[in-house]
């Protein structure tokens, strides 16, 4: 004599967030996801539909240095490769989401960039739906150099069916971002 047990598994009470973008925003390479998401979707040049906007005199990509570590911020799922490069320059990104949906803007952050390797070096501005996030940002100063992490902001579409997020020079040199993920707000359905 056995018992059976028998689990019903209903996906409507998943604990897990739905991913609904993800840019790999410093180089052209896909990057295949290591769970259940959508992949990191590269961008070459301008020729992502997610970048709306850079500034064509100072912005481009960067892939000259290395990350080699990152902190407790990026999630175990997050492929090393969105810090082989990163994008950098004014620039505004636009995801389209459901008109009102409250969303999470996660920012993948990493200075490899030997030039601005210390404390004050880089300091720049993110707003996300018109709204300033992060105020003059130094990486560096933040989790030091050639180290990830990752900065987290929940927001609510303003009811146009796109999260806007624009990078802006701050105190001094280019702002810079390895990648950007949107995931549904953890309680939203």
């Amino acid at each position: 004599m056995s018992n059976t047990v028998v689990l019903d598994y209903d996906p409507s009470t998943s604990t897990s967030p739905q991913v609904l973008h993800r840019v790999n925003a410093g180089e052209s390479a896909t990057l295949a996801a290591t769970d259940d998401g959508p992949d990191w979707t590269g961008v070459g040049d301008t020729s992502s539909p997610y970048l709306v906007s850079a500034a064509p005199s100072s912005s481009g990509n960067y892939c000259g240095g290395t990350i080699d570590s990152t902190t407790s911020d990026v999630p175990s799922s997050t492929p090393d490769g969105v810090f082989d490069c990163e994008r950098y320059g004014n620039a505004t990104w636009e995801f389209a989401v459901d008109s009102g949906q409250e969303v999470e803007v996660r920012l993948y952050l990493g200075n490899q960039f030997s030039g601005t390797s210390t404390p004050g070096d880089r300091q720049y501005n993110v707003s996300i739906e018109g709204t300033q996030v992060l105020s003059n940002y130094d990486p560096v100063a933040d989790v030091g150099h050639a180290n990830g992490t990752m900065q987290s902001f929940t927001v609510g579409d303003d009811g146009d069916g796109n999260v806007t997020v624009t990078f802006a020079t701050g105190a001094v040199e280019s702002p810079q971002v390895n990648a950007i993920e949107i995931v549904e707000a953890e309680g939203a359905n």
